[in-house]
């Protein structure tokens, strides 16, 4: 909890050089005592050096988590971090141009500040989208924002502690919640609030209209199981992302028989265990691309290594050259020559990718119908590229790519 506050605090700071950077001190050495209490009670917690041992496994070559112990020592030890006030400018014009550069700003610079000078620096951008991201880092860890590498740290830690809870027997805590209100004992792994961006920290900008773009993500893992029993049945999957694949269009036909419509979602897994589900609302493809870029955040700050992403989409059915994959479906046709399918894709780390395809018609009196699902092997719908793209960032030169269409 204290981790959480001081998070917080050196969040709220984030445009004040001094003040945050006595708060992010305090969040650093607070990371790190955390591992220190739980070494200093593993004779009252059973099996500590098998669970304990596995986490530190698990983290020791963790460049983050490296990087957090070193953070920790040079603040205690030495002096401050040597951090670096940057903005990240993501410029999108389409899902296969898409350019990021990092850029040196001075400490107070709003991201409305940093994207005036830019606009008037390159008058010409008329078109695509762009992204303003203020990032404080630090020298020994360049290529993470501090609020995100504490978080991650956060989220790693969350989990050992919970670990220690299990070995306990402990099934609640019965601390205050403080403030700010999100503060409370439960342990999260990726606390919502912790991934809300005000707009002095990052904003998008639709260049052809000059307006602002949102972030819409909802997170849907937090409804309690019984909730989602209730109104659907049962509905379990197991698996890394490519096994769920038919698992997971069966679950998506039954919502969508009690729904009667599906928003495009998310599924973040990490080896076999599901981290996170995602709403993720698409008003055009503007916000798609913002959205797209959100996803991948998640999956880079959650070590996801697998995704699955749902999307209900038209069908032309006059067309007899329709190939799975082709999401920008051509609607020429009369209504009555179209359907609708979902459209289920699976994607890994290390290079895999299914996808299915599922038509359904509705009557005139709303009952929904399935044809048979469709599968193939290969593949990627190019609104994906964004996490592709992340998990190019942290692969081995050797690691290959999944196909793109």
């Amino acid at each position: 909890m204290d981790c959480h506050v001081h998070w917080h605090a050196a969040a709220d700071a984030y445009m004040e050089p001094e003040t945050f950077r006595l708060n992010l001190n305090s969040l650093i050495q607070g990371l790190r005592n955390v591992t220190f209490l739980l070494q200093s009670q593993k004779r009252d917690l059973p099996s500590f050096e098998d669970w304990y041992g596995a986490w530190q496994r698990a983290v020791k070559d963790d460049l983050v988590m490296r990087w957090a112990v070193s953070a920790r020592n040079r603040i205690v030890k030495q002096s401050d971090l040597e951090m670096h006030s940057t903005a990240l400018v993501r410029l999108s014009f389409d899902w296969l141009n898409e350019v990021e550069e990092v850029v040196e700003v001075p400490p107070h610079y709003t991201t409305y500040r940093t994207i005036s000078g830019l606009l008037s620096a390159i008058p010409d951008l008329t078109e695509g989208v762009v992204t303003i991201e203020r990032r404080w880092v630090d020298v020994e860890l360049p290529s993470r924002e501090l609020l995100e590498a504490t978080r991650y740290a956060y989220g790693c830690l969350a989990r050992v502690v919970q670990r220690a809870h299990g070995a306990a027997g402990a099934t609640a805590c019965d601390l205050a919640t403080r403030k700010p209100e999100c503060v409370g004992p439960g342990l999260n792994e990726s606390p919502q609030c912790m991934a809300q961006f005000d707009d002095d920290r990052r904003l998008h900008v639709d260049l052809a209209t000059m307006t602002q773009l949102t972030e819409e993500l909802e997170r849907l893992d937090a409804v309690p199981r019984e909730v989602t029993d209730a109104k659907y049945g049962p509905m379990r999957a197991s698996g890394d992302a490519i096994g769920r694949l038919q698992q997971v269009v069966e679950m998506t036909k039954t919502m969508l028989l009690v729904d009667k419509e599906l928003v495009p979602v998310a599924w973040l897994i990490r080896g076999q265990h599901t981290v996170d589900v995602l709403a993720v609302p698409i008003l055009d493809q503007r916000s798609k691309s913002v959205q797209m870029n959100r996803v991948a955040d998640q999956v880079e700050h959650l070590n996801a290594d697998g995704l699955i992403f749902i999307v209900e989409s038209w069908l032309d059915l006059a067309d007899s050259d329709l190939e799975i994959g082709d999401r920008d479906m051509k609607v020429s046709h009369p209504r009555e020559e179209r359907g609708e399918g979902i459209w289920i894709t699976a994607i890994t780390k290390d290079g895999r990718s299914a996808e299915a395809m599922t038509p359904f018609f509705r009557a005139e009196d709303g009952e929904i119908t399935f044809g048979p699902s469709a599968f193939s092997k290969g593949g990627v719908p190019n609104m994906l590229l964004p996490v592709i793209r992340r998990w190019d960032q942290t692969k081995p030169p050797c690691a290959g790519k999944p196909g793109k269409k």
